[in-house]
Order: structure tokens, then C-alpha cells, then sequence
């Protein structure tokens, strides 16, 4: 949010910092011009009132002129230019003031991400005064190597690793992809993703994060939830229903995953029983020679 005047900054909410969350229309500071000798906002508002005026009375005459087909179209709409701009100007300037200062409202609920002035400074009309953030839409930057082929045309999925360890797929709260870097710099030879993230993240902008990304055609193979592997020192297995109360711990080979689903090359037929929710639970059974109280966690 930039300064739409000159004038003292006055913070509106007390320590107002980084991360202070805020709502929209919330008041957060104000621009005093009252005492200054040059730049002063009230007289600037005066001059740019009376321009106005005069501009409005002159482009109402020759209008009426014009209708009548006493003046030339290009002289009305020489003057009709002048009064739209002037108008324009005089919008502007009153617009946001209340007791003679600028008010800088937010303009969506949200939060503080910088602050790049201090209570009381002076500052001039195009300073930057407040970044105000949100956790709505935000851009997810992905980077891999060029030598992939990615395009629009073949990428079919992106998921992203939250706070919590939990993966998500951009396309959550109508997410989509936004674009797709077309070269590379010798500082940083990597291709750039970017998606629109509209589900709430609990992380910090910036934050660097896991990122999965499906491309090319889909193959049909034997796949399952990411949450039923077991894994030992780098060896997978998932925990397989039998019958009943009967299961069976099974080595499992892996082929592609996404964040959601994982891809078994070797090791489950299609039809299987495979436990997803409280696998770990299961496997500390059969290890201490007991069997779960109940034979349908899945």
C-alpha cells in the first residue's frame, strides 16, 4: 500500500508489527499534511476542488454549445478531456480523508508482512508505506530441470507438502496452475512452476516445502494410500487382511507416488486388502504374538 499524498505518518494501531493481524477497512495509520508549508493536503485538495469546478462549468457550457452545433466536436472534447481529468485529480486527493489526513485502510482481512516506514516519518505520494498478506492465494514456486520437457500441455498434477507434514494438491479450494518458466539463467538453471494455492497454508511466505510434480501420460497399475506403507531402513511393506481377524505383514515393491497414492510394482494383487488406518498399530500385534481386537481396519 503506497502513500496517495505527502505527509506524517500516524500509526492507528498500537504496536503495529509484523504478523499483526488485521481486518478489512481496519484503520492502520494516517498521513498528516497540517502545518507543512509545501505539500500541504489541504491545499492541495482546495486547488484541485476549484480546477475542478471551473473545468466542470466550462465543459457543461461547451457541451450545450456542442449539442447546438456552434462549437467544433474537436474543441468539446478538448475540454471535456481537461474536466475528466480534473475530476479524476480531485477524486483522488479527497478520497480516504477524514479531519484533513489520508487514511490507509486494509484492504482484506489478513496480516502485516512488512512495514517499510516509522511512526512520524515524512514521506512523499508513491512511498511504500504497508505489505499487507494474506493466507488466501497464495503462489506456490516449484523448480526442477529443464531437461524434463514440461509444459502446460503434459503437466497433470502438483501436490505440496503442508506444515504438518500432511501432502496437498494444489487444485484443493479451487487451486489451479498458473504458468510455466520458458528459459533459464546461468545463476539458476532450473525451470519455474507456479500455482495458485487457495486453501488455507499454515506456513510462512517463503517457506520451502516438498513438492511433487505428475506429468506425461497415466499408466494403469496396482496403487494404493501413501499411509498404508510400513517402512524398515529403506524397505517397504504394507499390512495385507487375510480373513477375518487374520493378517499378514507383505515386502512391497514401489513404483511412481504423488502425495496422495503410491504406485506397487511388486508385491499386492488387485482386490487385496490392505490396512491404511492404524497399520503401525497392527504390525506391533503381530510382533508381540496378538491379533487386533477387531479384523476391519481399513
Amino acid at each position: 500500500m503506497a502513500a496517495k499524498s505527502n505527509g506524517v505518518v500516524d500509526f492507528k494501531v498500537n504496536n503495529l508489527t509484523e504478523g499483526t493481524a488485521v481486518k478489512q477497512g481496519q484503520l492502520l495509520m494516517s498521513l498528516n499534511s497540517q502545518g507543512l508549508a509545501s505539500n500541504n493536503l489541504s491545499t492541495d485538495i482546495a486547488s484541485a476542488k476549484a480546477t475542478f469546478q471551473q473545468a466542470k462549468s466550462e465543459y457543461e457550457r461547451k457541451k450545450e454549445l456542442y449539442e447546438s452545433k456552434i462549437v467544433p466536436k474537436s474543441e468539446f472534447e478538448k475540454v471535456e478531456s481537461s474536466f475528466e481529468i480534473a475530476k479524476a485529480n480531485y477524486q483522488s486527493l479527497v478520497s480516504g480523508v477524514s479531519g484533513g489526513s489520508k487514511q490507509i485502510r486494509a484492504p482484506f482481512d489478513g496480516f502485516i508482512k512488512s512495514i517499510t516506514v516509522s511512526n512520524g516519518d515524512y514521506v512523499e505520494q508513491g512511498v511504500t508505506l504497508v505489505t499487507v498478506g494474506t493466507h488466501q492465494s497464495r503462489v506456490l514456486k516449484a523448480q526442477l530441470a529443464p531437461n524434463y520437457g514440461l509444459t502446460m500441455g503434459n503437466l497433470q498434477g502438483i501436490w505440496y507438502q503442508d506444515n504438518d507434514n500432511q501432502w496437498k494438491d494444489v487444485t484443493d479450494a479451487e487451486g489451479k496452475i498458473l504458468s510455466i518458466g520458458k528459459d533459464v539463467e546461468r545463476e539458476n538453471p532450473l525451470i519455474s512452476v507456479f500455482t495458485e494455492v487457495n486453501a488455507t497454508v499454515d506456513m510462512p511466505i517463503g517457506s520451502l516445502t516438498p513438492v511433487q510434480i505428475a506429468m506425461g501420460n497415466a499408466t494403469q497399475n496396482t496403487m494404493i494410500p501413501v499411509n498404508a506403507l510400513l517402512e524398515d531402513y529403506g524397505s517397504y511393506s504394507v499390512i495385507v487382511q487375510l480373513s477375518g481377524e487374520s493378517f499378514e505383514r507383505r515386502p512391497v515393491k514401489l513404483g511412481k507416488r504423488n502425495g496422495e497414492n503410491v504406485e506397487i510394482l511388486e508385491g499386492l494383487q488387485v482386490g487385496e486388502v490392505v490396512v491404511t488406518t492404524g497399520a503401525y498399530q497392527v504390525k506391533m500385534a503381530s510382533m508381540s504374538g496378538s491379533t487386533p481386537a477387531h479384523g476391519h481396519e481399513h
